[in-house]
């Protein structure tokens, strides 16, 4: 598989066939809960006019094989508004070359077009190899650790 293959492209609510599949092997793969009840709504509210961020495609030959969500967020640390890489996924056969460096390139250009001040995402601190991934394209490991309360 050649890199130069892959595209990217907004996601619309015509997409959701093709995003639940990537999803639900996202989070096998991470060990995570995949939200059956709320899957959909959340979906219709990323893919929807005016929601809270969006969700990209990674395509080969027309074929979905990974996906982004970018949230939006504002900072007075940043210095305005931030971005958060909240979900990153490519099919396995996609990885080790060179697309995971493609996406977020191409993330960070759409972080540039919306003025965005940086670029944040969680990251599982037991897996050494994404966390060397991700240093290597420039991001730095904070010093404090994201903490989480559920509202609801």
């Amino acid at each position: 598989m050649n890199s130069m293959d892959l595209t990217f492209r907004n996601a619309s609510l015509s997409d959701h066939e093709c995003i639940t599949p990537l999803i639900r092997a996202f989070y096998k793969e991470e060990s995570l809960v995949f939200p059956e009840t709320t899957l959909n709504d959340n979906l219709n509210q990323l893919l929807g006019e005016d929601g809270p961020g969006f969700i990209f495609l990674a395509r080969e030959s027309g074929n979905a094989v990974g996906y982004a969500v970018l949230t939006l967020g504002f900072s007075i640390e940043f210095g305005g508004k931030f971005l958060l890489l909240d979900e990153l996924y490519l099919v396995p056969a996609q990885r080790g070359i060179g697309n995971g460096r493609l996406f977020l390139e191409f993330l960070c250009d759409v972080g540039l077009r919306t003025e965005a001040k940086a670029l944040r995402l969680e990251a599982l601190r037991t897996s050494a190899q994404v966390a060397k991934f991700y240093t290597q394209f420039g991001f730095v490991l904070d010093s404090r650790d994201l903490m989480t309360k559920r509202l609801v």
